[in-house]
């Protein structure tokens, strides 16, 4: 862009018109909107630089310590610290809108987060998970709920898994994981019966976009995927980056079942509950989540000093 918009609203529009022409979701839009128009009204207020493409290191840094200090708002209300992940979702809004004009200060501002030190604050109980595990659903909801909550695996992970399987007799499945980190990840115990079920169902789904590929005269789209979902001739995967995966599982039987059920509020309570009840320790379920440190699964589980406490007075020293 040659010339620059003049104002901050100018920019912001503009922006805003070029996020909905490149097919950025409804709510991500007005989400964006919401946090570029609130910054830049509190840059305003506090006498900085409004214009994104005007931005510098010394803007970035000084937004952060306002949001992650408490503060009085432009309309003269007070507000505590924002959280760390509020934090960052703010300064994405930032360094795309200034990406936008070609500032790349977002790529070389020194920015380091403070750590979020909140608990891993969403699993089920025990008795919720059970209920879970046992209520009605569809075999792709099974196959999804048992991955993830009996296998410990991230949505991305899930979405990922490739429909052939490979040695079965390994009884495990290879697990793309975070930044395509691989590990791997044993068969549970209901394994077998659940994948089966589900390969049943998804032979039929390959049966039936083919026959409907010939009635067509279309051609047959298949894909590598162990989850999919039919649409005509084509067996489509789960995007990583959509909403599909979620409206099919986690948010159908959130609705179904009254409680809250998400990726990782499955994945935390699977690690929990295996440590907790099953008395796991904590370097194995750091292998099975596919983490690097001891301490990031601690954190994850929510265990905290109180049970640490615990675990030195068991010493029989």
């Amino acid at each position: 862009m040659s010339r620059p918009p003049a104002t901050p609203e100018r920019c912001i529009e503009l922006w805003i018109t070029y996020l909905q022409v490149h097919g950025a979701m409804p709510k991500c839009i007005s989400d964006y909107e919401m946090g570029a128009k609130r910054t830049i009204e509190i840059f305003a207020a506090n006498g900085k630089e409004t214009l994104p493409y005007k931005w510098t290191e010394k803007e970035l840094l000084w937004i952060k310590k306002y949001w992650e200090s408490d503060h009085v708002r432009p309309d003269g209300t007070r507000s505590g610290p924002l959280a760390v992940k509020t934090v960052k979702v703010y300064m994405c809004i930032l360094t795309s809108i200034a990406k936008h004009y070609g500032n790349d200060v977002g790529k070389t501002a020194r920015l380091k987060y403070k750590q979020d030190t909140r608990p891993s604050v969403d699993w089920l109980t025990f008795d919720d998970a059970k209920k879970l595990i046992g209520a009605y659903m569809t075999p792709l909801q099974r196959i999804a709920i048992h991955l993830m909550l009996q296998l410990a695996m991230r949505r991305v992970e899930c979405i990922r898994m490739k429909a052939d399987i490979g040695d079965l007799d390994r009884r495990s499945f290879n697990v793309d994981g975070k930044a395509h980190k691989r590990r791997t990840v044993p068969f549970h115990r209901d394994t077998d019966r659940i994948l089966a079920a589900w390969m049943e169902v998804r032979s039929e789904l390959e049966r039936e976009a083919k026959a409907f590929a010939r009635r067509t005269h279309r051609k047959f789209v298949n894909s590598d995927a162990l989850l999919v979902w039919r649409c005509g001739p084509e067996l489509r995967p789960y995007s990583e980056k959509g909403t599909g995966f979620d409206k099919q599982i986690t948010n159908k039987l959130s609705k179904q079942l009254g409680m809250k059920i998400r990726n990782h509020t499955l994945r935390r309570t699977w690690g929990r509950e295996t440590h907790y009840v099953g008395k796991a320790d904590i370097s194995e379920l750091s292998l099975v989540y596919g983490h690097s440190n001891p301490v990031t699964t601690m954190r994850y589980i929510g265990v905290d000093g109180e049970r640490l406490v615990e675990t030195v007075n068991k010493t029989p020293f």
